[in-house]
This record gives C-alpha cells, structure tokens and sequence, in this order.
C-alpha cells in the first residue's frame, strides 16, 4: 500500500537536488559565456541596460530549471494517479487513469509558473547590475573589477566563474555589499556572517588586530568565497520552495482531471493542509496544520493570505509563507461518494 507521506518526501528528497542543479548550471551558463571586455567596456560607459544584456539572462538561458520544474510536476502527478483506485468509473465508462501533462489546465500553469519565476530571476539579476555598478563607481573601482563583480572570476580547476552577483536574490546582494564594508573597515561584526568563508578568518582577525588594512585582492577573494555561498543557498531556496509548489500543484491537478472524467464529483474531495510533522515549521503554518478545504477552496493563513496548496502564488501570498515551506496537502477522495 502507497504511503503518501513517505512517497512525497522521496520525491522530494530526489527533485530538490535536481532543481538546484539545474540553476547552477543555468547561472554558470550566463555568466560563463559573458564577453568580459564587452562587459568592461559597459560598465565603464555606466550602461547598466546593455551590461545586463550582454549578460543573455533570458527565458531561454533559464531552459534547465523549468525543464526539471516540469518533470517534477509530471512524476508528482503520476504518483498521485497511482493512489488513486486502478479502475474509474468514468461518465465514458470505465478507464485506467492517466496524468496528462498536456492538459490545457497543466500546460497553462506550468507555462505561467515558468515565466513568472523566470521573470523574477531577471528583475531580481537587472537590480543586481544596478547596484553593482552604482557601488562600484561610488567606491572608485575600476571598470574591470566591477565586471569581474558582476559575472565572477574564473575558476581554473572548475573551468567555471565564482563569485559573481548573478542569480543572487535582492537581498542577497545587499548583503554582499555590507559584507564588503566589513572586510574594508575591518569591522569585528564581520565574523556574524554565517555565509562568509571561515577558512580565512585567521587572516582577518589579524588585520583587525593590527589595524592594517586588508589588500584589494584578499579583499576581492573573501567577497568571492561569500558569493559563492550566498550562490549556493540561492540555489538551494529554489529548488526546496519550487518542488515543494510543483507537487502540490500535481496533486491538485491529478484530482482536478479525475474529477473532470466524471470519476468523482467535486464535493467529494477534501483537502487538508499537513505540516509533516516537521520542527521548523512557520508559525502560521503550523496554526493551518489540519485546517480543511474543498478541492476549490483556498487555505487562509492566520493572517489572511489565501494559497491554494503550500508553495502556491497565484493568490498573490507573500514570500514569507512560500520561500522554503516543506508543507503538503492531504488529499482524500470519497470514491464511493454518488454510488448506490
């Protein structure tokens, strides 16, 4: 017998990695293939609009992760096709069913969640090029180390760039820029940032001891290391919020064509929210642990946000009830519900 639960965190635990590969791949594809002096030759014209579009961030460059958003959408709602009862009596008689991914419903929501997230990623990588490049000026360096700011510097073992902007959220980049006061005046509170290297703390704490200023160079290699890892939890974010939202989405979606075969009528279907018995769980959510709803209906935080599954945005809730929620959605069907 199917358990759902442990089903759900397997397919979890097998797309999360996947997902967060397929960004990484997605942004080293970017910034991989940036023309550097054409870049540098941008930014020293201060042409924000054409540094971010020598840098070729598009839907099309961002291929990698929507493909593996829609193979985690698919396998999620074939799983959830095999809970359901191997035969259905449908209004055309009986059948097996099948999830189809290329149901018009399915096909629209995976092309609106691909462009809204690719969307996002663009906004948040143009904002990116902005403030790196207003820093880089107020701070006096050069146009090719505000490039280098930018796309990163290559890595010769890997073969790839590190250390970049791209693909950094909003924040993140803030937070780059703060770091970077730190290591230059030589600010103690440095050794609070959880994403920076420890590696070379030693090395800082001496410059902090003697009050000699850190070189450019150590200072750029630092700023590299904590990109990287703000890079990396990035892409971990990601991929832990978009599968969470696509298999939920599956679920939804495989009852929603169950119900349209004429399998099940709509009031038969609740839907529960479920925390997963998880210990860092948001406090809103776990106040909706247990809270039902129709197939229809949206759930409603304490606050009044309304998302029809965990992970959902089509109902506009704030990232503060999607980013990273491992949330699912018990689904029970009453088969039996019409049958005399």
């Amino acid at each position: 017998m199917i358990d759902p639960r442990k089903e759900l965190e397997g397919l979890f635990d097998r797309f999360v990695p996947k997902l967060r590969s397929a960004f990484q791949i997605a942004i080293s594809d970017v910034v991989d293939n940036a023309v550097l002096k054409d870049l540098i030759a941008a930014v020293k014209a201060n042409q924000i609009n054409t540094v971010f579009k020598l840098l070729g961030f598009s839907e099309a460059a961002m291929r990698p992760l929507t493909a593996a958003i829609e193979e985690t959408f698919e396998t999620g709602g074939i799983f959830v096709g095999r809970t359901f009862p191997k035969i259905l009596n449908t209004s055309d008689g009986r059948m097996i069913f099948r999830f189809n991914v290329k149901n018009e419903r399915a096909e629209s929501w995976l092309r609106n969640n691909s462009s809204a997230l690719v969307g996002r990623l663009e906004d948040e990588a143009r904002t990116n090029v902005r403030n790196t490049l207003q820093a880089g000026m107020s701070d006096g360096r050069n146009p090719r180390k505000v490039a280098l700011d930018i796309v990163g510097r290559m890595n010769r073992k890997t073969g790839h760039r590190e250390g970049g902007i791209i693909g950094l959220s909003k924040n993140q980049e803030s937070w780059v820029r703060s770091a970077r006061t730190k290591l230059t005046t030589l600010d103690k509170n440095y050794f609070d940032l959880q994403l920076r290297d420890k590696r070379f703390d030693s090395t800082v704490a001496k410059a902090i001891e003697s009050g000699k200023p850190l070189s450019g160079e150590v200072v750029d290699k630092l700023m590299d290391r904590y990109k990287a890892n703000a890079l990396k939890k990035r892409a971990l974010d990601i991929a832990q919020t978009e599968t969470i939202q696509s298999l939920n989405r599956a679920d939804y979606e495989a009852t929603k064509q169950a119900v349209d075969s004429g399998a099940v009528r709509n009031g038969a279907v609740t839907r529960e929210w479920d925390t997963t018995g998880l210990d860092n769980v948001r406090n809103s959510h776990r106040g909706m642990d247990g809270q039902k709803v129709g197939l229809d209906e949206a759930f409603t935080t304490p606050r009044g946000d309304r998302l029809m599954f965990p992970g959902d945005r089509s109902l506009n809730a704030p990232a503060r009830e999607i980013v990273n929620c491992h949330c699912r959605v018990k689904t029970v069907v009453d088969w039996f519900d019409g049958v005399e």
